[in-house]
C-alpha cells in the first residue's frame, strides 16, 4: 500500500502487512481505539494471507488433488480452517474490546529480550 501524503496521520499511511502486534501499535499511535485497529489489522493481512494460500494451493496442487478423495479432504480442511479462524478472529477482538493489551506487551518484550539473549549468547542462530 502507498503512502499518503499528507500533514495528518491517517491508518492508510500504514504498510500492511500480515496482522501484527506492530500494525496494531501503530495504529493505536494514530489515535484508533483497540478494536478499530485490531480490525485494521486484521484487514490488512487478508491479502497477503489469501496470496500465500494461492501460491501454496498452486504450488502442491498435484500432491494436493491427486484424487477425488484428496480433493474433498482439502475442502473440507479448507471449509473448517475458515470457520475457526473466523471465530478466532471475532474471540480475539472481543478481548481487545474488554481487556487491556498489557499482557500481550509484557509477554512480546520477555520473549523478544530471551531472543535477543539468545542470539548473543550463541545459542541461537539468526539463519
Amino acid at each position: 500500500m502507498a503512502r499518503v501524503r499528507s500533514s495528518r496521520r491517517t491508518p492508510s499511511t500504514l504498510t500492511c502487512g500480515a496482522a501484527s502486534g506492530i500494525t496494531i501499535t501503530a495504529a493505536r499511535f494514530l489515535g484508533l481505539d483497540r478494536d478499530s485497529a485490531a480490525r485494521f489489522s486484521f484487514l490488512c493481512s487478508l491479502p497477503s494471507i489469501f496470496a500465500a494460500g494461492v501460491y501454496e494451493l498452486y504450488k502442491e496442487r498435484a500432491a494436493l488433488v491427486g484424487s477425488q478423495a484428496d480433493a474433498v479432504n482439502l475442502i473440507a480442511a479448507t471449509f473448517a480452517a475458515g470457520i475457526v479462524g473466523y471465530w478466532s478472529i471475532g474471540f480475539l477482538l472481543r478481548i481487545l474490546r474488554t481487556r487491556t493489551t498489557l499482557i500481550f506487551i509484557i509477554y512480546r518484550l520477555i520473549v523478544g529480550f530471551a531472543l535477543l539473549g539468545l542470539l548473543s549468547a550463541g545459542v541461537l542462530d539468526a539463519y
